[in-house]
This record gives structure tokens, sequence and C-alpha cells, in this order.
């Protein structure tokens, strides 16, 4: 499977965004896998099979929580860099045509 990793640095956070690109790269329907916190890419092996001909699909590694764990860093606010990077990241990728799909 083709697949390109991606860092990506949030203008208004500390921590950095890493994505994995997979799929088809050159249609313009694009998916948002986002896992819940504790979660990984493996939870959506079944779906990334059944879009990757048809779709661009993006997964998001999120930043460690060890800071959030040590409360050197505010829950929410870590929660809202993940948000922000989010943001940057369909801006980046020019995701005018993009699907969110979730879980926690």
């Amino acid at each position: 499977m083709n697949q390109t990793v991606n860092k990506k640095e949030s203008k208004n956070s500390e921590l950095n965004l890493k994505y994995l690109t997979t799929g088809n790269k050159s249609s313009n329907r694009q998916i948002l896998f986002l896992n819940g916190v504790y979660g990984s890419r493996e939870d959506w092996i079944k779906q990334e099979r059944r879009f990757k001909k048809e779709y661009k699909i993006f997964f998001i590694e999120y930043p460690t929580l060890k800071k959030a764990d040590s409360r050197e860093v505010d829950t929410s606010e870590y929660i809202f860099s993940i948000v922000e990077n989010v943001k940057n990241l369909i801006k980046t990728e020019e995701a005018d045509n993009l699907t969110v799909i979730a879980h926690s």
C-alpha cells in the first residue's frame, strides 16, 4: 500500500501533528478517520480496506499524553490543540470534500 507520513506543526500549539495519508491520493474525495485519544490507526483497518480505492484517507497520530498525564499541560488545552491541528490538516490538504468519521 502506498503510504506517506506527513508531519505538520500547528501555529497555535507546541504539539506537533503527525498524520498518515493512504488510499487513492489523486481522489478529490477524502476521509479523515479520528480514533479515540488512546486508540490507533489499527481501529480503522476494515474501513481503510473498504474505502482505499475511492478515497484519499487520513489518519491522525495524536501527540503523546505524557505531558497531560503529568499535569504539565491542561487536558482541555491538549484537546483544543488537537482540534487546531485537525483544522490545519484540512487547510493544508485542501480537503474541500472531506468526510470525518470518529469514535471515542
